[in-house]
């Protein structure tokens, strides 16, 4: 007898990196059904994007719910040094225990310095419960 996990995975990119430091939302999954409670979801992304002028780092964060407000699921940002021009293969991921069900998640991005967007190439957001 066999088990099927729930998982959710998109590649959509849901808004364009902006210039400056504001944050966006690049992927927002579809709600994820635990089968029990206190499930834990694995959490696992990458972006591809090509660094805007005067761009020195990027920063991204996981968050459950599906804008900028959404809980954090890790402690702190994670920030990565880039040179502008440079197209980067960025990946992470994490895991989380929603006490919530039919939780979403999302990916969001902020450019920590350069007026120019940094350009997206490609990407994908996927979690799955274990």
């Amino acid at each position: 007898m066999g088990f099927r996990a729930a998982s959710s995975y998109t590649n959509t990119q849901l808004n364009a990196i902006s210039g400056g430091t504001t944050e966006i939302v690049l992927f927002t999954t579809a709600a994820l059904a635990a089968a029990m409670d206190n499930a834990q979801v694995v959490l696992l992304w990458q972006v591809v994007i090509t660094i805007g002028a005067s761009t020195t780092s990027v920063s991204f964060q996981l968050r459950r719910g599906i804008d900028i407000t959404g809980t954090s699921i890790s402690a702190a940002l994670w920030t990565v040094g880039v040179a502008a021009g440079a197209t980067r293969v960025i990946s992470g991921s994490d895991v989380d225990m929603p006490t919530v069900a039919e939780a979403q998640y999302s990916l969001t991005m902020q450019q920590n310095s350069g007026s120019t967007a940094s350009t997206f190439v490609d990407g994908c957001l996927l979690s799955f419960v274990l």
